[in-house]
């Protein structure tokens, strides 16, 4: 059966900025994040993440992805068999033995062996690891040698025999492993357990961190096999997220995503020396592949390969081409390069019928050669001057489309049957959008919470996350994973380093119970006005240090009432003061969904809130010079005529146009962008910088007339019958305490909110996810390819 998918991609002239050059003619596509992707470049696409690959032949390699192991015949341009696993998959880890077994590792506990006979993939051998989360694998003959990413230890296991022969402890979070015939080299992404200084947890491990929560520490195990001990702990940069043993020079190569470098390791000696790359914040160096003196290197965040060769002289940069979206894995095949793609050409899908969210991805494998140079850094557009703005209040709220809201808007790009939560029920958020802009062709860059709240904080995601699809067996990151973060930080630590003020309430914030209540007993009691003892869970020492005290975050069973009762009870005293933060994080995650009430009842209640946001702040002396951004953090609980990853984001000011309707395309990392033309902040990253920022919102003249908040008329406390689906799906999952996270749970109460709202209506799955069929008539490019 042949599978269509379709790439969001802005054509040429659009306001997304394209390189200043590229590697060969022929059309140039953005990705949702402005990424420039090329027509011309030999692909096959798959309906997964890639993660990791391996030449199995001189046309056929083996593709790890968050679904299993994939065969694709490069010269057949095609997938030619698959093996899926019953235990997801890990981000790390795939080898070829003599035999031609492929070995990989699963999100739990597998090292599992696949043949593949030139038709059919088969699991061969399965060899439990215990719950560990296995990344890296290494092979030496009939020995694996294995990454335990959760137990911080490496296994040494009998593939003849299936059994563990040792382990040994080794840092924090080992992930990539290299063999030699005396030594064993292990990646570790958490370097080594601190001693001293600020430290914060990842998957129950303390790992280094600096004053902003992102990790610090990266390191390379040089295991002695005879001994069966950790010869030495080399530091090397952060993140480090592949290793090759150079066995002509007695040397190991290490990628550092985290710290743009590659790093050559004298493993006798500890020595480190950096590879003459020069690449720019977030280049994010995270595949290897070395052959006879050349080197390939897969640069996530540039989307390309570089080639170096190994000189007299040392190291230099011979080649690079330009690949799809996101590549973290490059391997020889032949004199041409086989690069994995996890982003590959974005979260695309054109099927009709069964499970159909954001969660539709679309990865791909490319064939390069070092013929030709890609595109360099990407320029910058000029943007008109921004209005005197001191203050930001940037909300985030959680998975909304455009449609579900704002489809029954006439006057704009909107679709009325596809409209959930139509002006009856967000009042709020209408009258906004009619008295200052409505963004009629903005999207997410993420597909959930975890990225989505990466991409919304960071403007950026690193490999760490990318490839973590298959299972999140370490972390469902909301400010609890300091490996996550990019080295580039978040937006407040641009403002702070600014020497601005930043003030939070509710980011990376897990809200717990108060006095024993939970569900329809604590939602109802925050809705008294009654102040809740409510605990608080902030895993970044820096957010927690500068939020607001009593604000609570994630918790599906708080009403936004109380979240803004208690945001209103700070400004007040920020009134008083007459020193407002430069920079509002304000978490409004009612919108969502899935608590005590129904999805009626939860939408109202974060649409009031956000109303009465804007009238507090409005009807204050400090609205002036204030914008208010409210964004979302991920689209993936709903339907969109033109893509499942348009979304809505809110902007009101003094100085923002009255009654506009904007068109140009914006994202998520727009909202970031503007945010630092603002405050004068160095843009950190290239892909904050190819965002296009707000500057088609402002007005010359600023209107000051305060807003009014509108009470909904749907009731906030109305609860559907037990009979509803929706009724029956949130008792099946606690979505108070953890976010849905498989396809499956998504689809199935995307479903149920569907029928709860518009009972009797069939749901309409052709318009549900990333099926892109809106997208030519909004200027974007939807190209189709044909696929298994």
């Amino acid at each position: 059966m042949a599978l269509s998918v379709v790439m969001l991609s802005l054509a040429v002239g659009q306001r997304a900025v394209p390189p200043k050059k590229v590697d060969d003619s022929g059309p140039v596509r953005l990705m949702p994040d402005g990424s420039p992707v090329l027509d011309r470049l030999k692909r096959v696409t798959m309906k997964s993440r890639p993660v990791d690959l391996v030449s199995v032949s001189a046309t056929v390699v083996a593709v790890k992805d968050n679904e299993g192991v994939k065969f694709v015949d490069l010269a057949a341009s095609k997938v030619v068999a698959e093996w899926k696993s019953n235990d997801g998959m890990s981000a790390v880890g795939l080898a070829v033995a003599a035999d031609g077994t492929v070995w990989t590792t699963t999100n739990n506990k597998y090292l599992v062996g696949v043949t593949f006979d030139g038709a059919k993939a088969t699991e061969a051998a399965r060899i439990d690891l215990g719950d560990s989360y296995p990344n890296g694998v290494a092979l030496d003959g009939t020995r694996a040698f294995v990454a335990l990413s959760t137990k911080n230890q490496v296994a040494e296991v009998d593939l003849t025999t299936k059994a563990i022969v040792r382990k040994l402890d080794v840092g924090i979070a080992p992930f990539a492993v290299a063999v030699s015939p005396d030594r064993v080299f292990v990646t570790q992404q958490g370097g080594v357990p601190p001693t001293s200084g600020l430290s914060a947890p990842s998957a129950g491990s303390a790992v280094s961190v600096d004053e902003r929560g992102i990790a610090t520490a990266g390191a390379l195990a040089v295991i002695d096999r005879s001994t069966w001990k950790v010869a030495r702990q080399v530091s090397t940069g952060t993140l480090p997220s592949a290793v090759v043993f150079d066995a002509a020079k007695n040397k190991v190569l290490v990628a550092c995503a985290n710290s743009d470098m590659v790093v050559e390791v004298d493993p006798s000696s500890g020595t480190t020396s950096g590879l003459p790359l020069n690449l720019e914040r977030g280049a994010a160096p995270t595949g290897l592949a070395l052959k006879a003196g050349r080197l390939l290197v897969a640069l996530s965040g540039l989307n390309s390969v570089v080639q170096l060769d190994r000189g007299a002289s040392g190291w230099s940069v011979t080649g690079r081409s330009t690949t799809d979206w996101f590549p973290v894995a490059v391997a020889w095949q032949g004199s041409q390069w086989a690069v994995a793609n996890t982003k590959g050409l974005g979260s695309r899908s054109a099927r009709t019928a069964g499970v159909l969210n954001s969660y539709d991805y679309t990865g791909s494998v490319n064939l390069l050669t070092s013929a030709g140079t890609p595109g360099g850094k990407m320029s910058d557009r000029k943007f008109r001057k921004m209005p005197p703005i001191k203050h930001v209040v940037y909300v985030i709220k959680e998975n909304r489309t455009y449609d579900q809201v704002f489809g029954d808007i006439q006057g704009a790009d909107g679709e009325p049957k596809l409209c959930q939560f139509g002006a009856n029920v967000t009042p709020n958020q209408h009258a906004i959008v009619r008295n200052w802009v409505l963004l009629d062709n903005y999207y997410c860059s993420g597909v959930l919470s975890a990225d989505g709240h990466s991409w919304a904080t960071e403007g950026n995601s690193t490999p760490y996350l990318e490839r973590s699809f298959g299972g999140f067996k370490r972390s469902y990151t909301f400010g609890d994973d300091p490996l996550t973060y990019s080295q580039t930080g978040f937006v407040w630590d641009g403002v702070l380093a600014k020497g601005l003020t930043f003030r939070n309430y509710g980011e990376f914030d897990y809200a717990g119970s108060a006095d024993g209540l939970k569900d329809a007993d604590l939602y109802a009691k925050s809705l008294t006005g009654v102040k809740l003892n409510l605990s608080s869970n902030i895993g970044v020492k820096r957010v927690k240090d500068y939020s607001c005290p009593g604000y609570p975050g994630w918790n599906m069973a708080i009403s936004d009432q109380y979240r803004m009762d208690r945001w209103i009870e700070d400004f007040e005293k920020i009134k008083a003061s007459g020193d407002m933060p430069s920079l509002m994080m304000v978490y409004l995650p009612q919108d969502h969904t899935g608590g005590p009430v129904s999805p009626v009842a939860h939408v109202a209640d974060n649409d009031y809130a956000v109303g009465r946001l804007i009238e507090a702040l409005s009807h204050s002396s400090f609205w002036k010079d204030t914008v208010v951004f409210v964004n979302e953090d991920d689209p993936q609980a709903g339907t969109d005529h033109v893509d499942g990853h348009r979304s809505t984001c809110l902007v009101a000011g003094g100085y923002v146009k009255k009654g506009a309707v904007v068109s140009n395309f914006h994202s998520q990392a727009s909202v970031l962008h503007t945010i630092d033309l603002i405050f004068g902040i160095p843009v950190p990253t290239n892909k904050t910088r190819i965002a296009p920022a707000f500057d088609d919102v402002w007005a010359d003249t600023p209107d000051l007339t305060p807003f009014t908040a509108i009470r909904p008329a749907p009731s906030l406390t109305a609860r559907v019958p037990a009979t509803n689906p929706y009724y029956r799906f949130v008792a099946g999952l606690d979505l108070r305490e953890r976010e849905v996270q498989t396809p499956a749970q998504m689809d199935a109460l995307n479903r149920a909110i569907w029928s709860s709202v518009r009972p009797g209506e069939q749901y309409p799955a052709e318009w549900a996810g990333a099926h892109g069929r809106g997208l030519a008539a909004k200027q974007l490019v939807g190209v189709r390819d044909a696929d298994d």
